[in-house]
């Protein structure tokens, strides 16, 4: 499926959607997603659907979302807070991350959001690798291993926050038991004919996000990763 390049993303989305955003991981997953540019995305782990509903917001009216996540709460939460005609296009699906009903080569963009777990990463990598259209791009969001105080700190506030939301029964991820690290899953990427592009970390690398390309095995790409873009 070919990128269809939209020209009519306005200023006025265009700051209405900075401004609704928190987290600086956020807004570079959104920057390295170029949705204006994209015909079809999936975000997978969509959650409670803020970055689903921001995509759609950049591709115009002709673009297409599919957000699935396998919470059922957070699904239906994701689907009430959708108000307008245009978010309203979001396909909403429950399901796994291991296996989505669409042919291969459905989407030209990919977001993966905070779901790779080092036990499942390969299964993942494999689905991701099929549903990629030929040059599409994909922005990994991940927990990373805490190996510092800050990224312990901030991955003892995350589990605190995810249990409190729990505790007063409100719709929240399930915890992350295996995280996989930023170097384990660049040494993954290869394999999958994913190249990387660019790179980022927070939070003393306990949240990162990469970008990578697909090519098809045809097109051969370069197996030595640039080193600074892992970073």
């Amino acid at each position: 499926m070919q990128s269809v390049a939209k020209t009519h993303t306005s200023t006025r989305h265009h700051s209405s959607r900075r401004s609704s955003h928190v987290w600086p991981w956020h807004e570079w997953a959104l920057e390295h997603m170029e949705p204006a540019k994209a015909a079809s995305i999936l975000d997978l782990g969509c959650g409670k659907g803020h970055m689903a509903r921001s995509l759609i917001t950049e591709m115009g009216p002709y673009g297409e979302i599919v957000a699935v996540d396998p919470s059922p709460e957070l699904l239906h939460e994701a689907e009430n807070r959708s108000l307008s005609d245009m978010e309203r296009r979001i396909q909403w699906m429950m399901g796994t991350h291991h296996h989505v009903f669409y042919p291969d080569n459905s989407f030209d963009r990919i977001l993966t959001e905070f779901i790779l777990d080092a036990y499942y990463a390969a299964d993942i990598l494999q689905e991701v690798q099929r549903l990629i259209c030929d040059r599409g791009r994909v922005v990994f969001l991940c927990y990373g291993t805490p190996t510092n105080h800050l990224a312990r700190f901030a991955q003892h506030l995350w589990h605190w926050i995810v249990s409190y939301h729990r505790f007063v029964g409100l719709p929240s991820r399930a915890f992350l038991n295996n995280p996989i690290d930023i170097q384990q899953l660049a040494a993954l990427l290869p394999s999958y004919n994913f190249q990387v592009i660019s790179s980022q970390q927070w939070l003393g690398g306990f949240i990162y996000g990469l970008t990578v390309e697909y090519h098809e095995p045809n097109n051969a790409i370069k197996s030595d990763q640039d080193p600074t873009l892992i970073r």
